[in-house]
Formats: C-alpha cells, sequence, structure tokens
C-alpha cells in the first residue's frame, strides 16, 4: 500500500515538472543556447530522450506527424528542384522542422493527462507576466526608463521594438505580440472556466500590452463566449452605455498617451491600406518570379527574403519595412510549400479546431486568429498552442465536454 501512495505521488511529481516546465516554454524559447536551439527546445528535448526510456502507454500524434513529414520531405526536396535556394538555409530549417516535431511530442505523448492542473500551472505564469507588464508600464511612465525583464549573460532573440521610441513592454518575451500569444488561450481557458475576475485582469495585460493581435483577438473571444448573453440583453440605452465607455477609454488615451494612440492607428492603416503589411497579404506582392513548380511545391521554409533578393533585388516593402521571413501562417505555408503544403496546413488547423470538446471553440478561436495574423510555422508559438489544444482534445478539457454550457 505504501509503495502504491509513493508511485503516485512520485507520478504526480513528474507530471507537475512537466506542465510547470511546458508553461514556461515559450519564455526560455527566446534564449539560443546553441546553433538552432533554444534554452527551451532542449529542456523539452531532454523529457522526450527520457520519455522513450519510460515504460508505459503513450499516445501518438498522427496527424501532426504525417503533416509534418511532408514538409520536412517537401523542404529538402528543394535542394533537387530549385538550383537557388540556399542549402544551409534548407538544411538548418528541416532541422528546426524536426525540432520542432520532437518537442511537440514530448508534451502531448502522455496518456494520464490532467488539464485542470495544467491550467493552474498556465494560470500562475500568467499571473507573473501580467505583473511584470505591468510593473515595466509603471516604471516607464514613471521615471521614464526602460526594464527588460531578461536573464543576463544568454543570448536571445532580438526585436527592432526593444530599441524604439516607444517603449512597448513585454514582459519576459523579446515581443508584445509573443506575449499575447502566450495570454490569450489562458485568457480563453479563463473564460471557460468563468475564472471572470482573472480574466479581468489578463485582460487589462493584453490591453497595455498595446498588441493588436492581442487586444483584437481578446474582444472576440469576449464576444463569442457572451454572445448568447449579449443577445438576450442587448437595448439601444446599454448599447450608448457601452458606446460611451469605449469613446471615455479612447479619449484617455488621446488626452494622456497620444504617441501610443499614433503608432495603435499607424499600425492599423500600414496593415489595412492599399500596400498591404506582411500581415495580412503583403508578400505576396513579391513573388512575381515564382513559375509552376514554385506555386505547387513552394520555395522552402525561410528562402522567402533571400529568394526576393536575388531574383528581385528588392530588400524593403514598399510599406518601408524589411523584407524579411515573416506573414500570417496561411500565406507563408504557400510560399514555403506550395498548393500543396497550404492545403494540408489548411487541414491540420481544420482538425485541431473542429476537433475540440463542446464548449472549447473560443480557444480554436485564438489559434485560428493567431495562425491568420502571425508567422508561427514551425515556432515555439505553435507549440504552445498545438500542446494545449491537443491535450484538451485528448482529455475533454477541465469538465466532460457534455457539462459545458459555454
Amino acid at each position: 500500500m505504501k509503495s502504491e501512495h509513493l508511485k503516485s505521488a512520485g507520478m504526480s511529481l513528474k507530471i507537475s515538472i512537466k506542465y510547470l516546465v511546458f508553461a514556461l516554454y515559450p519564455i526560455l524559447g527566446i534564449y539560443i543556447i546553441l546553433p538552432g536551439i533554444t534554452l527551451g527546445n532542449l529542456v523539452l528535448l531532454l523529457f522526450f530522450i527520457y520519455k522513450l526510456f519510460q515504460a508505459g502507454k503513450v499516445t501518438i500524434d498522427t496527424e501532426l506527424i504525417v503533416a509534418m513529414i511532408f514538409f520536412i520531405c517537401s523542404n529538402l526536396f528543394q535542394i533537387i528542384i530549385n538550383s537557388d535556394v540556399n542549402i544551409t538555409l534548407i538544411l538548418h530549417n528541416t532541422f528546426a522542422m524536426g525540432l520542432f516535431l520532437i518537442v511537440t511530442l514530448s508534451m502531448t505523448m502522455d496518456s494520464d493527462d490532467d488539464f485542470a492542473r495544467l491550467y493552474k500551472y498556465l494560470k500562475i505564469v500568467s499571473v507573473i507576466c501580467a505583473i511584470a507588464l505591468l510593473f515595466q508600464l509603471a516604471f516607464w511612465n514613471i521615471f521614464d526608463k526602460k526594464i527588460l525583464l531578461f536573464i543576463p549573460g544568454i543570448e536571445r532573440i532580438a526585436y527592432q521594438y526593444l530599441d524604439a521610441t516607444i517603449f512597448r513592454p513585454g514582459a519576459f518575451f523579446t515581443e508584445p505580440s509573443h506575449l499575447a500569444i502566450y495570454l490569450l488561450p489562458v485568457f480563453a481557458l479563463s473564460l471557460i472556466r468563468k475564472d471572470y475576475f482573472f480574466s479581468a485582469f489578463i485582460f487589462i495585460a493584453i490591453l497595455f500590452s498595446t498588441s493588436s493581435l492581442g487586444i483584437i483577438t481578446a474582444l472576440l473571444v469576449i464576444l463569442w463566449h457572451f454572445k448568447d448573453f449579449l443577445l438576450r440583453r442587448i437595448t439601444p440605452k446599454r448599447l450608448l452605455l457601452t458606446g460611451i465607455i469605449i469613446f471615455v477609454f479612447l479619449a484617455f488615451f488621446v488626452l494622456f498617451k497620444p504617441d501610443i494612440v499614433r503608432f495603435a492607428f499607424g499600425k492599423l492603416l500600414t496593415i489595412f491600406g492599399k500596400d498591404s503589411s506582411p500581415r495580412l497579404f503583403g508578400t505576396l506582392n513579391y513573388i512575381s518570379f515564382f513559375r509552376l513548380p514554385e506555386y505547387v511545391f513552394g520555395i522552402g521554409l525561410n528562402q522567402f527574403a533571400y529568394l526576393v533578393e536575388l531574383k528581385l533585388g528588392i530588400t524593403v516593402m514598399s510599406t518601408g519595412e524589411p523584407l524579411t521571413n515573416y506573414s500570417n501562417s496561411l500565406v507563408f505555408s504557400f510560399i514555403s510549400f506550395g498548393i500543396i503544403g497550404f492545403a494540408i496546413w489548411i487541414f491540420l488547423l481544420y482538425s485541431v479546431v473542429m476537433k475540440l470538446p463542446k464548449g472549447y471553440f473560443t480557444l480554436g478561436l485564438v489559434f485560428l486568429c493567431v495562425c491568420a495574423t502571425d508567422q508561427v510555422l514551425f515556432n515555439h508559438n505553435l507549440t504552445y498552442m498545438l500542446v494545449i489544444l491537443r491535450i484538451i482534445k485528448r482529455t475533454g478539457g477541465f469538465i466532460p465536454a457534455r457539462e459545458i454550457s459555454t
């Protein structure tokens, strides 16, 4: 009896450590330990190796494995069909794709996952991130000083906003949108859990991150979650009151934070302007060198900026932004892997979202919004979201799906 108790306690401790490490994974994913390997990937890789030597039942995500085998083979196929590709980049990104598959599988192999416990650790880290963001914001506004919360002495992925005139705090992340991507699934889950006080706190943090992706997606999640309530209770008076509240909120920023307002509206004009930003379809303006093979098979992952400069001599987009390997994942899947790869990526998105238990569509909505506006192929942000979605799919989430009414 005692040995069984110790065994159960040991299993519980192992699961807790796994979830804590996973909750920290997107933060650790910004630190580069070895070429092509981040601290986050190294930790999950060790978990994968450990799991291989453990006895017990495991689950295999066959859909993800099949899709990734195609993407990896398609990427390597570029060496044969396209003499202009950068072979070093091909090999580097193929390795990164294989690593993505391994670390994602490492967190979804257990058959005894406890989603409520995973949510607890995600919630703890989210609270710490939100407090850190507000701390950074307070220092910036009171003392005009940037506080960067990174581990010193370790190389990290760099982003331009850190040197910008307008400081956009990202807590422990290098970019506000990455903080928003971390908080959004936890925000959606807190609404499903009806943990509304926590939801409000996280929503405030998303607002102050100034991430357009975060703010718009959070509002869509709120509208979807409360749609039945809103349709029952909506009246002209309440619409007017809501409009006044929004006006007062915007007026506060216009009066006291005009730089942030100019930045936000400038960003929206860039995204939806006539030239179109790379977040939407702007990247497609630079594929005039595509022939039939490129349309069918793409040009390989992260080859876009290299080939556009090589073929067209362009390094800066018409919007004034540097031409980089960036677009939303839908456009980038087409550019990287052609029509075939685009179709497979769409199927993968569909299978992930449509197979969620009833009541969890808001989480699927977050996933779709992120994929439609951010380049997540195949990075730690995609691993983070896929693991949460896959564990929910397998366990049913917090409680049996039939008991969830929202």
